[in-house]
Order: C-alpha cells, then sequence, then structure tokens
C-alpha cells in the first residue's frame, strides 16, 4: 500500500510524466476501500494542471469528492479556468 502511493507520487513529479499510472494506482487503492490523503490528490490536481489535462482535473477533483475530501471550490475554479486558457492558448 505505502509502495504503491510512493510510486504514484514520484510519477506525479517528474516532468512529462506519464499520470496513467499514478491515476490507475489511485482508483485501486478507492476500489479496495483504502483511504487515499488529500496530498496525494493535490499532487495529481497538480500534475494534470502542468499537463493542461482538464478533464484529469475534473476527474481528480470527483474522485476527491467520493473519497470524503472537500476541495476548496475557489481553488478549483482557478485550476479548470487556468486549464482552460492554457488548452486555448
Amino acid at each position: 500500500f505505502c509502495l504503491m502511493l510512493q510510486v504514484a507520487h514520484v510519477q506525479m513529479n517528474q516532468k512529462n510524466a506519464d499520470l496513467d499510472l499514478p491515476k490507475q494506482i489511485v482508483k485501486e487503492l478507492m476500489e479496495n476501500g483504502a483511504q487515499v490523503s488529500v496530498a496525494i490528490f493535490r499532487n495529481l490536481l497538480t500534475a494534470h494542471w502542468e499537463a493542461r489535462d482538464t478533464e484529469g482535473v475534473e476527474e481528480t477533483l470527483e474522485s476527491m469528492l467520493v473519497s470524503g475530501h472537500t476541495p476548496i471550490l475557489k481553488a478549483c475554479s482557478l485550476i479548470l479556468f487556468s486549464c482552460e486558457l492554457l488548452s486555448n492558448g
């Protein structure tokens, strides 16, 4: 369990990282009833934002809610707005 989270964390912090592995790890942890920390979700949000991946940001926000974490609405709006601007620019 801890090793899987460490792998996900390292993967998310690499430049031009493929986010499929961390997303899959988080998904499997949630499916198995493990608590995923808000820090993991924040890192995943940051990675999606840096990749200009609006869909990934939205999926991560939904996963946060499902796991019982309440994202800050103002921050979510800013992230999604920024992603939209970056993807159109």
